[in-house]
């Protein structure tokens, strides 16, 4: 989302000229996506502005390159010297904001974190990172204060290669076009496999995303070629009808994406085709000439850029000072103080510097401002956040680790990695700590915990309650059910193994849709080769940050705000068990759940790392009493 048509106004003669409705266009796209963001339950599916900004973005890059190329004008230095110069003055001003702010307002690991996400987006690899910590839909994501940078990570990974293979096809005399349809189709049909197998992947990775922006460079190519001209009738009937299409083809996608079961999959196909439509029409459609074109959305668009990077940073901080998520008038006033950042950035910072007369100098200066700036949130990183910071002087009312750096470290250091090696080869991981570890290392595996996080945070109470046996847990992020190709590794380990005598399968339900049927079959399936099987119906999620528990004592939340969530699954889960003799159906949240309110903390203990996972003790608490309501599993 960081591409402006001044790209195009600015650029030599025999560009494509400056359009206004494709400023439109983008604030169409930045406002579905601070929508999204502020008030989620207004515009589930509001988050496909960005794949309309892939879309916009691929095709002003590409019409740049491909003019270039044609005219023998082009020049690597040349474009990426304009890349900085359009990129890094604001990127630079939000990264030093966001960290200047982090080190008055956040706790050590918080601090530490961000430094390396400071690191990473300076560095354009936020996505690569986001991916290794796993979980742009877990609660947690509301405070990482630069999360959306992982879209502008995947658009400059692309413009870092694509412009030279570009170069490099030409050079060789290949069709360009048949070279980028390549290209997106390739990168599309790795997005759909990934659909049922990685969702965490599925969203963060270039590979398949890269297609959004081939079909922006398509759209391109197809503009450009007067050959290809008749592909396009430009009749006023034929772009008042695309577009409409376009237009509806958003709707669609707003409302699809917001059911989705992962994204982008084939659902990106409404909004990416969408907005390849509605450039497609070009500025003399109706729409395209009065929506678009008027004077508001063009000036929302102009400053999406700074708008978009100022926005999440402003209400993300808005939730780690209120511990919980904010009022609507205080994300008001975050989305009215993004735009005014938003507009002082791109009049006073980014348009001098993107413009200034000397443009190599501010194009050195803007790398090594950008540069200096990564080596600062690096160093933040290594030095553990500054653990002396004034922020850590609070009074403990709670004893209990936050954050998921003491959970994973007590894990990796008091057990054992797992077995077999087929399943810890495929293992999640969290930094460089591989997810996948069993109690001892003298015995055969006796339990496994099967599922997602869910099931991993209940590792550590289940194996101290059962020091006899030798529990492992063997997760991924997404359904564990034998359907999903991502599971088969770990299935036909469980399969192979007859000492395996019980399975607990364990995930955040209320984050999936439960499959009924398959879950059927798997438990089935799992039962016939002599295995027990047990369903917990999860612990309690929470709207507020553990850190108000530990340090404010406010540790409990009505249980019917729980119990709507709850709701949503639990009949699923129920027809499940119903449906399949002999499998038990582990209430925890029962554990830490009246009819009034679900605790937190209890005994001076915080349970809760984040607002869904278990903490250390959490995970001791749960556990012992899983064993103690239900002795099968000792047997």
């Amino acid at each position: 989302m960081t591409t402006s048509p001044h790209e195009v106004s600015t650029a030599p003669k025999g560009h494509l000229a400056y359009r206004a409705d494709i400023d439109g266009l983008r604030a169409v796209a930045v406002l579905m996506v601070v929508i999204y963001h502020a008030f989620p339950h207004v515009l589930p599916g509001g988050f496909i502005g960005v794949d309309v900004f892939f879309i916009i973005s691929g095709y002003l890059i590409s019409t740049i390159l491909f003019q270039g190329i044609d005219a023998g004008t082009f020049s690597i230095t040349d474009f990426y010297s304009r890349r900085i110069r359009r990129i890094f003055p604001a990127l630079s001003v939000v990264l030093i904001a966001t960290g200047f702010f982090g080190w008055f307002s956040l706790r050590a690991d918080e601090f530490q974190q961000l430094g390396k996400h400071i690191a990473a987006g300076a560095g354009f690899v936020s996505n690569f990172v986001l991916w290794g910590e796993s979980g742009y839909f877990d609660n947690a994501a509301e405070t990482k204060p630069l999360l959306h940078l992982w879209s502008l990570g995947i658009e400059e990974q692309f413009y870092f290669f694509f412009p030279i293979f570009l170069w490099l096809a030409w050079r060789r005399r290949l069709n360009l076009l048949i070279v980028t349809s390549v290209i997106a189709v390739l990168s599309f049909g790795w997005n759909l496999y990934q659909y049922n197998t990685d969702t965490t992947a599925l969203f963060y990775s270039p590979f398949t995303r890269f297609w959004e922006l081939m079909i922006g460079s398509v759209l391109a190519y197809v503009a450009l070629s007067t050959k290809k001209a008749s592909l396009l009738p430009t009749t006023a009937t034929a772009v008042n009808l695309r577009s409409l299409a376009g237009v509806a083809l958003l709707i669609v996608g707003v409302v699809t994406a917001g059911r989705a079961y992962a994204f982008p999959g084939a659902w990106a196909l409404f909004p990416t085709f969408g907005a390849a439509l509605l450039i497609s029409a070009g500025p003399s459609a109706f729409l395209n000439r009065h929506v678009l074109s008027n004077r508001f959305m063009v000036s929302v668009g102009l400053i999406s850029y700074p708008l978009y990077l100022w926005h999440w940073p402003l209400l993300s901080y808005a939730r780690i000072i209120e511990g919980r998520t904010p009022t609507a008038s205080v994300r008001a006033l975050c989305v009215v103080a993004a735009f005014v950042l938003a507009f002082l950035t791109f009049r006073f910072i980014e348009r001098p510097l993107r413009f200034h007369v000397r443009q190599n100098s501010v194009a050195w200066l803007l790398a090594s401002a950008v540069f200096l700036v990564g080596i600062a949130g690096y160093g933040v990183w290594a030095k553990d956040g500054f653990e002396g910071r004034s922020v850590d002087l609070r009074e403990v009312k709670f004893d209990g680790d936050i954050g998921h750096v003491d959970f994973h470290a007590y894990v990796e250091n008091k057990f054992f990695p797992c077995t077999p090696e087929s399943v810890r080869d495929q293992a999640e991981k969290w930094e460089d700590i591989v997810r996948c570890s069993q109690s001892r290392d003298d015995k055969p595996i006796d339990i496994v915990l099967l599922g997602d996080s869910h099931a991993e945070h209940l590792f550590i109470g289940i194996a101290e309650s059962l020091p006899e046996k030798n529990v492992a847990f063997y997760i991924r992020n997404g359904m564990s059910v034998r359907s999903n190709p991502g599971f088969n590794a770990i299935f036909e380990a469980i399969d192979a193994n007859p000492n395996i005598k019980q399975v607990i399968i364990a995930s955040l339900w209320s984050l999936r849709q439960v499959p009924i049927a398959d879950m059927i079959d798997t438990i089935r399936s799992l039962q016939v080769s002599g295995k027990k099987v047990f369903i917990t119906d999860d612990t309690p999620d929470f709207s507020f940050d553990p850190a108000l528990c530990k340090y404010k004592g406010e540790c409990t939340e009505n249980a019917s705000s729980f119990k709507g969530r709850y709701n949503t699954y639990q009949e699923a889960l129920g027809d499940v068990v119903d449906s399949t003799i002999g499998v038990e159906l582990v209430r925890t949240s029962e554990y830490l759940c009246d009819s009034a309110v679900c605790k937190m903390g209890d005994n001076g203990k915080l349970y809760y790392r984040d607002p869904n996972h278990l903490s250390i003790p959490g995970s001791q608490f749960i556990g012992a009493e899983m064993i103690r309501r239900h002795p099968q599993l000792a047997e």
